[in-house]
Order: C-alpha cells, then structure tokens, then sequence
C-alpha cells in the first residue's frame, strides 16, 4: 500500500524474514468445524489490512461470505497481541486469525484449537509472512547501514536454523519479558515448526497478497504495479561477500 499510494518512492523490500505461522484458530465451543461456519460469528483479525486480515477477507470473498458492513453477517473485529487471548478466552470473539506466536498461545491459554493453518492454502505450503522493508529515502543515503543490517539479518537468521534450541530459548525469554508469560515446551516447539525463517522474499506469493487485497478493495483505485517493489542488491551482495 505505501508502495502504490507513493507511486513507488516510499519504500522497497530488501528481504526475506519469515514464512508461515499464521492459522485460524477458534474457540472449542463455538461450533465452528469448517470456515464456512462462521456465518453469524464475530471473527478477528490482528489489524486492518495486514496479511492475516487480507487471507481472512479473501477466502470468505471466495466462500461466497461477507462482513456486516458489507451486507453478510460475519462481524470483523481487529485485536493484537495479547488482547487477542483475553477475546478469545472470554469469548468475545468466536474465531481469530492469527500468527505465531499468538497461535501457540491461543491454544495453550485461551481454549482455542487450530482449524488449520494458513500454508494450506497456499502452493508448497510458502507464503511471506514477514519481509524486512527498507525507506528507499534512508536506503539512498546510507547504503552502508543498510548493508550492514541485512547482513546482520542474514546472519540472525542463519544462526536461528543452525542453533534452533538456543533460539528458542532467547525467544521464549524475551516473550516473557514483552508480555509476562512464556510458552509451555510444547507449545514452543510447536509454534517453530510452523515458521521457516529465511531470506528468500517470495516475490511471487506477495505478488499474489497484492491481487487479493486488491480484489477486497484495500489498494484503492488506479494503477497497482509493483514493480520496483523489491531492491535485492544488499541481499545479493551479502550473500556473495559471505565467507
């Protein structure tokens, strides 16, 4: 969106940083055994336009559902972070899309279950979650800070993969100090194996979050060509200057 509403100025992906984790899970006694039951429910997303809310707006539009504001009867909640455990627990909502690790925690805590997990819907089960975005202003005037963070990036990422126990001990720490709580073992180590960290920037599966966003209203009207989106030239460099 900050791509097209600036005609291409205001930024550009320069990498890869995660791949799956979202799911969409629901509260055990909501009777929801399939999406389409969420005719009549309140489902909730992390935020207005994010990629769980483009995935959640998307496949109802493709199930033939629309929100209340819409003219369906599906009301469409946005609620982050931890509120989405207090919603859920307290069944002020029925259904949340979600992402790790809120996923985890939403089955651990909140008596949710996964109905299943986003990668389903997608080829090879890959799609970008998360990628590492650069404001081309900055990128134009310090390339050796942007360098030096992809390259840092680069090599957070490699040591998560090859020291997956220790990097999951550094998160769960951290998860604590940010929210209050950790995530049981199992919960932790099933919240990892939903997540590939990589650098890869799947151009194409963002190509296609834009055509459905697109096909949901949210980029507005005119010209929607994202190309020059992506800068590639500090991950690539980073990569052939690696020892």
């Amino acid at each position: 969106n900050g791509f097209i509403r600036s005609k291409g100025d205001a930024l550009r992906v320069i990498a890869g940083v995660a791949s799956g984790g979202a799911a969409f899970v629901v509260r055990n006694d909501s009777k929801i055994e399939r999406f389409e039951d969420i005719q009549g429910k309140r489902v909730a997303t992390p935020q207005k336009g994010n990629t769980q809310d483009v995935a959640l707006l998307h496949l109802m539009k493709e199930k033939g559902l629309a929100a209340k504001t819409q003219g369906g009867n599906v009301e469409i909640f946005n609620i982050s972070g931890g509120d989405q455990i207090t919603a859920l627990s307290r069944a002020q909502v029925d259904a949340i899309w979600a992402v790790e690790p809120w996923v985890s925690r939403l089955a651990s805590e909140a008596n949710g279950k996964i109905l299943f997990e986003e990668k389903k819907l997608w080829p090879e089960g890959k799609y970008a979650t998360t990628l590492l975005v650069a404001r081309k202003k900055f990128m134009d005037q310090h390339p050796d800070l942007v360098q030096k963070w992809v390259d840092g990036h680069i090599e957070i990422t490699n040591y998560i993969n090859q020291n997956l126990r220790e990097a999951k001990e550094v998160f769960n720490k951290e998860l604590q100090y940010e929210t209050g709580k950790f995530l049981p073992a199992a919960y932790l180590d099933q919240c990892f194996e939903k997540i590939l960290f990589a650098d890869d920037p799947m151009e194409s599966s963002v190509q296609e979050s834009a055509k459905r966003a697109d096909s949901i209203g949210y980029l507005g009207k005119g010209n929607h060509n994202l190309d020059g989106l992506y800068d590639l030239s500090f991950l690539n460099k980073a990569k052939h200057d690696k020892p």
